[in-house]
């Protein structure tokens, strides 16, 4: 008798440590209002800190909904702290294992992002990385990017890790981008990031 290769399997359910400081985002588009003014009073403690929390909240909320990704899922790190802020971005979704992609070849691409240059938009750092954790093959890469609004000498930098995650059987990979603003502030964000992504649990469906 002869056995042919197992086919591979989709991702029914997956999980992930985070601290307490972290607030899921509610993506419908009616919370837009709503979200961003409870969040903040749930995170934030005075009065003019949850103010300036709700007005980058809201901001965020219309990012995110611009996306227009129904697949999409967030969170955001305000740590318990003053002045308040929000400190990091996270999203997060299961998307489709590409005919011949291989954690070799998503690092690869991302590492192509080195030296890129856009109007607006440049990368000024690319770091690569592969690691084994439970759940699979974890494949990331560190971007420091400039961006600069039009008609303005000096852009601003942002901080962000890309990290899929390949497990072991499955048709589809988790794929994880954290970002920061905060640039000055933040301790490691490479760090924070596999902290986040190691303690991934994956279920795999039939």
């Amino acid at each position: 008798m002869i056995f042919g290769k197992t086919k591979p399997r989709p991702i029914a359910d997956f999980d992930f440590n985070v601290t307490d400081d972290w607030y899921p985002v509610d993506l419908a588009p009616e919370s837009r209002s709503q979200w961003p003014r409870e969040t903040a009073q749930e995170a934030v403690p005075s009065r003019e800190g949850r103010e300036v929390v709700t007005g980058a909240l809201a901001v965020l909320h219309e990012r995110l909904l611009g996306i227009d990704d129904p697949g999409l899922t967030a969170a955001v790190w305000i740590p318990d702290e003053e002045p308040a802020y929000v400190k990091c971005v996270l999203t997060f979704r299961v998307s489709e294992i590409e005919s011949g992609e291989t954690p070799e070849s998503y690092e690869a691409s991302l590492g192509s992002d080195e030296n890129r240059r856009a109007p607006g938009e440049d990368y000024n750092i690319v770091k690569t990385w592969m690691a084994q954790i439970d759940a699979g093959i974890a494949v990331g890469a560190y971007n420091l990017i400039t961006y600069t609004d039009p008609g303005e000498e000096y852009g601003h930098p942002e901080a962000r890790t890309i990290i899929a995650v390949f497990p072991k059987g499955a048709a589809q990979k988790l794929e994880f981008i954290f970002t920061t603003q905060n640039i000055a502030t933040f301790d490691d964000l490479v760090e924070l990031s596999m902290g986040c992504v190691a303690s991934t649990t994956v279920q795999l469906g039939r």
